[in-house]
């Protein structure tokens, strides 16, 4: 979370706003982008894309994977994205309903730029049933913050 709070706070004084502005314009409170700007909270992946959307960055940048200065983006229909593991989940019925949320989700699944080693740690470990795309999404950003 620290790379998150870093980067948060710069790109929101970079674009000139207050925490209580961007707050407003991503649909949350100005209290919680004060604590994700100090590494106290996280969030969701919906606040999380709407506050990157607002600061014109990447969820990537955002999230410290990629820098603002090289914003590389697939096109939706591009091969990372039309096969490979997260085709294989879409098209398994037997694949989690939080999982197969999670690779239905281009706009997400683009910004994230979810490894193929990442999709399989994720489908690797047993979640209980009924764990939606936001808990999928959670543990990928742990297994993220272990492995770096």
């Amino acid at each position: 979370m620290e790379i998150l709070a870093q980067t948060l706070k710069k790109a929101r004084q970079m674009k000139g706003l207050s925490q209580a502005q961007l707050a407003t314009l991503a649909g949350t409170d100005q209290g919680h982008i004060s604590r994700m700007e100090r590494g106290e909270k996280g969030a969701s992946s919906d606040i999380l894309k709407a506050v990157a959307r607002e600061l014109d960055i990447t969820l990537a940048c955002l999230l410290g994977e990629e820098s603002a200065e090289k914003p590389e983006i697939s096109e939706p229909d591009t091969p990372y994205f039309a096969a490979g593991p997260a085709d294989a989940i879409r098209t398994n019925p037997r694949s989690p309903a939080g999982l197969r949320q999670l690779a239905e989700d281009i706009t997400l699944m683009e910004a994230l730029r979810i490894k193929p080693a990442e999709w399989e740690s994720l489908t690797s470990i047993r979640l209980p049933p009924g764990v939606d795309k936001q808990g999928y999404f959670q543990l990928l950003m742990t297994l993220r913050a272990i492995v770096r």
